[in-house]
């Protein structure tokens, strides 16, 4: 099947390297990519928990991300080039060897990314809508807003130096930098 280079080009960069391909959630192994059932659509990468797919249509060359799982399937804002950026980041926040959890207000959350570059991209949907990420040196941060639940903010280094600075920053639920 052909597959977009966006996907086959995030697939070399993860070469040998599984742990690029997610281990919070997971974009699919080159050999596992399937047609959806009754669909023109392939599923790519999934939720940790099933909660949801995405999906896209591989003739595309930079095609549009689906969100299937829920009531409804939802579009992700960027399309699969950015996706795919977005994806890294929110698996660097969850999974690097160092990180911290905090939930926060929007004013909290504005004070703590300040001195940070925000990334470029619309937010995601997944895995709070919207979801935000900032960098700093050696340092990846994700913000996803949960409505009532408040914002969920994570951070995560593959150094512990890049995160001791922030430790008396705000009032971790989870830190280990």
């Amino acid at each position: 099947m052909k597959l977009p280079a966006p996907l086959l080009a995030f697939h070399d960069i993860a070469a040998g390297r599984e742990e690029i391909l997610g281990q919070q959630d997971f974009i699919e192994p080159l050999d596992e990519i399937e047609y959806a059932e009754d669909e023109p659509l392939v599923v790519f990468a999934a939720e940790n928990q099933g909660a949801w797919v995405a999906l896209i249509d591989p003739t595309n060359d930079d095609p549009v991300v689906w969100y299937d799982g829920g009531p409804k399937r939802l579009r992700e804002r960027e399309r699969l080039s950015g996706f795919l950026l977005q994806f890294a980041l929110n698996e660097a926040a969850s999974t690097s060897p160092f990180t911290g959890f905090a939930t926060v207000t929007t004013e909290v959350l504005d004070q703590f990314v300040e001195e940070m570059v925000p990334v470029p991209l619309q937010p995601m949907r997944v895995p709070g809508d919207p979801t935000r990420h900032w960098v700093a040196p050696g340092l990846v941060a994700m913000a996803a807003d949960y409505g009532e639940s408040g914002i969920w903010l994570s951070v995560g280094s593959r150094q512990p130096s890049a995160l001791r600075p922030l430790r008396s920053r705000l009032e971790w639920e989870q830190f280990n930098g």
